[in-house]
This record gives structure tokens, C-alpha cells and sequence, in this order.
């Protein structure tokens, strides 16, 4: 299948978003997991930049999505911390210029 051409972030989201809906959960996850490493250097590199973040907690988060991935256990009491702990070090964009960080 052929991508379209995506002009934005908005266009990507839905042909993502229509591509991925038929997949099963678990592959969705994984997906999303590699989008994430694509990013975390980006998050890295604003971390160190600005002096505030804390990319080995996503480092961490990630190899726990990973570990579920492969099979592993991540129970609904640490999916909600690790929300919660992602949340806080999410640079809001009111504060810092920082796209990549976002997507991160």
C-alpha cells in the first residue's frame, strides 16, 4: 500500500490512525513503542539543552512497555504511575519551544 502525501502532523495522525485500527492491540503497542525510541534522543537532546526532564525515567518506561511487548507483566497500577511520572516531564509548550521533546 501507498502512503499519501502527508503535508502535517494532523494528516500523519489519520493515516496512522486508519491504518493501525484493524491491528491487534499488541502490535499497536509495539509500534508505538518504536516510534518512541525513534524519538527519545531528540528528548535527550532537550533535556540536556534546557536542564530539565528526565530521559532515563522514559528510557525506563520504555524498556517496561518493551518487556510487555515480549510478554511481561505490567500491571494497571504501574501503567497508571508511569502515566502519571511521563506527564510530569513532558515539556509543555507554553514553557519551551521543543516539538521534538513533545513528541518524544
Amino acid at each position: 500500500m501507498n502512503a499519501p502525501a502527508l503535508k502535517n502532523i494532523s494528516d500523519y495522525k489519520v493515516y496512522l490512525t486508519e491504518m493501525m485500527t484493524p491491528w491487534p492491540p499488541p502490535q499497536c503497542l509495539a509500534v508505538a513503542a518504536c516510534l518512541a525510541e525513534r524519538w527519545l534522543p531528540a528528548y535527550e537532546s532537550f533535556s540536556a539543552e534546557e536542564d530539565w526532564g528526565d530521559p532515563d525515567f522514559l528510557r525506563s518506561s520504555l524498556g517496561a512497555v518493551w518487556g510487555h511487548v515480549m510478554g511481561g507483566t505490567l500491571t494497571t497500577k504501574d501503567t497508571t504511575r508511569y502515566i502519571r511520572q511521563i506527564d510530569d516531564v513532558t515539556p509543555h509548550m507554553d514553557d519551551f519551544d521543543a516539538l521534538e521533546a513533545l513528541l518524544a
